[in-house]
Order: structure tokens, then sequence, then C-alpha cells
């Protein structure tokens, strides 16, 4: 029976500190339940409260202090609110000489909370992407990380960098959110390329040009010529002329076998 009674005694201090805790908390708090919630300053009263400790028989006379908020000799008996001998005390107290009544009293508090504000909504930025320029066999390769808008930070700051590994993060400040969340990556720029695909070719060999004999023009059509004699009784006259009806030779053959040409 005396078990169950210190332990009686137990549950019920620990209860009424808890309904201590439980009010503070609640107006700490705001009933915030994640979701920021604005609110006001104001003022918590926690009341005061007071328990009398009532000893066993078998320690009657009692010899205190006990000890808050249990104690084998004996229960606390509370919480009360209102009343209770010297309302000024503060913690374990005995009242009355000799072998009077012990109490435990806790005083009022008042606590001024400061109240909530609440952020603006975040205003939402979009992060520019780098780009990656390959190496070639005349220039290293190069990350170009742009500039950001407001609100966007990134890793590593904004500018161009040489042949490297490089890991690149996007992040949003105070007060802004991303609207895409772009993934940390890796880049890998590489230095200039070198070897056989670097080789310069030697230029091809020009070969003179083939000159190709000209084009044989087919002859002139000459046009047919036409031959006539003409003889008196001394001499006989050949005359042949070409198809335009020009004389281009002209004959003299005279009796007795003799031929001479005369001019034209």
């Amino acid at each position: 029976m005396k078990k169950i009674l210190v332990a009686l005694a137990i549950v019920l201090g620990l209860v009424a500190f808890g309904v201590v805790v439980t009010q503070h908390s609640a107006g700490a708090t705001g009933g915030d339940d994640g979701e920021c919630v604005p609110q006001d300053p104001w003022t918590e009263t926690i009341p005061g409260q007071w328990w009398n400790f009532s000893p066993n028989k078998e320690h009657r006379p009692f010899e205190g202090p006990p000890t808050f908020p249990s104690d084998p000799r004996g229960t606390w008996q509370g919480p009360h609110t209102n009343g209770g001998p010297q309302p000024d005390a503060e913690g374990v107290y005995k009242n009355g000489g000799g072998h009077g009544s012990w109490f435990y009293r806790v005083q009022p508090k008042v606590i001024e909370h400061p109240g909530k504000e609440c952020p603006d909504d975040p205003i939402p930025v979009t992060p520019v992407d780098v780009s990656v320029t390959p190496a070639t066999c005349e220039d290293d390769g190069s990350l170009v990380v742009p500039a950001q808008k407001e609100g966007v930070q990134t890793w590593p700051e904004p500018g161009t960098y040489g042949p490297g590994t490089y890991n690149v993060e996007f992040s949003a400040e105070d007060g802004f959110v991303l609207t895409q969340e772009i993934p940390m990556k890796t880049y890998v720029v590489e230095s200039k390329l070198t070897g056989e695909e670097c080789d310069e070719e030697e230029p091809p060999v020009e070969e003179p040009p083939t000159e190709e004999p000209p084009a044989e023009e087919p002859p002139a059509d000459n046009p047919p010529t036409s031959e006539e004699q003409r003889c008196t009784s001394t001499k006989c006259v050949r005359i042949v002329k070409d198809g335009n009806g020009h004389v281009i030779e002209r004959d003299v053959i005279e009796y007795g076998g003799e031929v001479r040409e005369e001019g034209l």
C-alpha cells in the first residue's frame, strides 16, 4: 500500500509539472504546426500552485524537510491554486514551529512573448546553366559559368575556367527559391589536343593543267567549179570559174600546140 501511495504521489507531481510546461509551450509556439503563422506580441501568465505534504503514520511526528515531488515518508497532495499558507513562499517550506506541516509552492510567472513575424513568400528565380567549350588542336577547352540573376548562387563563381575538373552547384539565397532544381554536375575540361589527330597534312601537289590540242575545224565547203572553152580560128581559151562565177584559171591554147596562161 505504501508503494502504491508513493507511486501515485510521483505521478501526480509529474502531471502537475506537465500542466505548467504544456501551458508555456502552447503560448510560445502559438500553435505553429510547421507553417509560419504571424502572431502579435502577447503576455502569458502561469498561475501559482502549491502542494501540502502528508506523512505516513509511521513517520509521525515528521522530521522534514520532505523531498519534492516525491518522498517515501509520505504523499504530496495537490496541486492547489487558491489559498494556502505563506503565499509568498517558494519551493519546500515549513509552516509553524515544532513538527509543523510542510508545503511546496510555485509562484505565478508572467512571460512576455515578442510575437512572430513571417517572411514574405520567396521570389522565384531561374538559374542559367553552364556551358563547356571542347578542346581543339589550337586551344584548351573551357568552362563558362555565366552571371546569374539576383538570388542565385553558383559554385564556382561566375567566370571562365580552363582545364580541370569542376563540381558545379546552384542554390538560392535567402528570400528566393529556384524555379528548377539543377543537381550538382561534374565537368572535365581538357587541355589542347595533341597526337595524330593534330598532325598537319601535307598540301596536295598541284599538277600542271594539260593542254588539249585545238579542235580541228572542218574544211570549208568549196563551191563546185565550172570550166568552159572559147575558140576562134587561131586559138582556144579555157576558162575555169568557181561556184560564185569568179574566174580562177584562164588558159590560151593556140593552134600548133602551144599553151600559155594569161593573166586574169
